[in-house]
């Protein structure tokens, strides 16, 4: 396999009309160099589907994480509210305490 530098290698996209016209002059002239690049571009498009694939996966993680963050936020928020009604809670039944303890001494 001819080595490749990935880094003057168009997208395998803009090179499918150049592939499919050599293709067959490669095959019909026995050109073994070029079918070794067809082999090439072979890889590049594999390269790239790979690519696409790990740029999906990307997207997927991120978007778990984006629910994720949401479901965290939600639960946080929860969290506070139910401390809210606790605090109340606690205050009020304080409050009840008191007013029976002074009702009591009071009388």
């Amino acid at each position: 396999m001819i080595p490749v530098d990935t880094t003057q290698c168009r997208p395998a996209s803009q090179l499918i009309s150049w592939y499919l016209v050599n293709t067959e002059a490669a095959m019909d002239n026995g050109d073994l160099e070029l079918m070794r690049f067809m082999g090439t571009l072979n890889q590049v498009a594999d390269w790239e589907s790979d690519s696409l694939a790990e740029q999906k996966k990307r997207r997927e993680i991120q978007q778990k994480n984006v629910k994720f963050k949401q479901q965290l936020q939600a639960a946080k928020q929860e969290k506070q509210r139910k401390m809210k009604i606790l605090i109340v809670l606690f205050a009020a039944t304080a409050a009840c305490a008191w007013m029976f303890f002074a009702t009591q001494i009071f009388r």
